[in-house]
């Protein structure tokens, strides 16, 4: 029973549904059906008989599409690997600098409206492009690379994903470069009366910010040079 609830956890692992309970309910009646394949509903869920009812409302749900279905499967095992990559992972609090051999898949999908919205009439589902990131032979010590994104960007080629995925990797960089400049320069302290004056001074520190870590970065990856350099 552990193996056929993970396989069926892995397989439906991502969920294409406005609802994620809808989600969780095909991996329930997966798991039950792939017990008794050759055996009709009620035979297979004859553990009782609310399980048979179950399935079939779910197969009744208006909410529910086929595409859904098979497109919660196809995100999670069917979309092909576009290819490897190895990229550099910055260091932050929870783990140290590394390189990671990373394989990436990307396939579009729809968005469907939430359906408590109170004016889901108003509005069009969104197409968007996934990316599925996952790390090849991590080491044993680290936790494993798996990343999903969600983006409007192309996604057509493994350069385009490349870029996303690179994108993605200095989100901590960015996120330290915007912390220099608040604590480092303190420029939400500066008292400026018009906002071109703010903008001039915002583009000024950023290359004094850039500076900061540029140095920072330099002694953490170089702790041998000398401070005069």
């Amino acid at each position: 029973m552990a193996r056929l609830q993970d396989w069926s956890s892995q397989e439906i692992h991502y969920s294409a549904f406005d609802d994620c309970w809808h989600g969780k309910r095909v991996q329930e009646v997966v798991r039950c059906l792939s017990k008794h394949p050759g055996q009709s509903v009620p035979q297979a869920a004859s553990e009782s008989k609310s399980q048979s009812q179950s399935i079939y409302r779910l197969w009744a749900n208006k909410r529910v599409k086929p595409e859904q279905i098979r497109a919660s499967h196809h995100m999670s095992v069917g979309a092909a690997v576009l290819g490897q990559m190895n990229i550099e992972i910055p260091r932050n609090p929870e783990r140290v600098l590394r390189t990671a051999c990373l394989t990436v898949r990307a396939m579009a999908v729809k968005i469907e409206v939430p359906r408590h919205h109170k004016q889901r009439s108003k509005y069009q589902p969104i197409q968007l492009n996934i990316i599925l990131v996952e790390e090849v032979n991590p080491p044993q010590e680290a936790k494993p690379i798996r990343w999903l994104l969600l983006t409007t960007l192309p996604v057509e080629t493994l350069a385009q994903v490349w870029q996303c995925v690179r994108w993605y990797s200095l989100r901590w960089l960015i996120e330290r470069f915007h912390y220099t400049l608040k604590s480092g320069c303190k420029i939400e302290q500066l008292q400026l009366e018009t906002k071109d004056r703010l903008l001039n001074a915002l583009a000024t520190y950023s290359i004094v910010a850039w500076r900061l870590m540029h140095l920072t970065y330099c002694a953490r990856l170089h702790p041998e040079q000398s401070c005069e350099i």
